[in-house]
């Protein structure tokens, strides 16, 4: 596992735990869209639900269903962004290390 010289994990350690971790394929791929928006600084990411949508090549139902489980399993942790049109992810290992995350399953389809 390695870090970004701020101390977050950098992007290869983090696909591979997306990669190996068990969820619904829907959910990869929507944790893989929100990765590609997160900050390399700040972890952070705040993607419309639309960019998301384009991104995954998926239906908003489709993806607010992946982002609910993603956020109801702890995986990703969502916030209402500081304007009423924004939501701020961030990912349950920036705040954890990997290896107490191991648990985290997204197994609700």
């Amino acid at each position: 596992m390695a870090l970004t010289p701020n101390g977050k994990l950098d992007q290869f350690s983090v696909q591979r735990h997306i990669r190996d971790t068990y969820m619904h394929s829907t959910d990869k791929l929507v944790a893989f869209v929100l990765l590609s928006f997160r900050s390399a600084t700040t972890a952070q990411c705040n993607p419309s639900l639309t960019r998301i949508c384009a991104g995954a090549g998926l239906g908003r139902t489709a993806v607010v269903d992946a982002l609910n489980r993603l956020d109801t399993s702890g995986f990703v942790h969502r916030r209402r962004g500081t304007s009423w049109r924004t939501t701020e992810y961030t990912f349950s290992f920036d705040e954890h290390d990997l290896d107490e995350l191991k648990h985290l399953e997204c197994s609700t389809y």
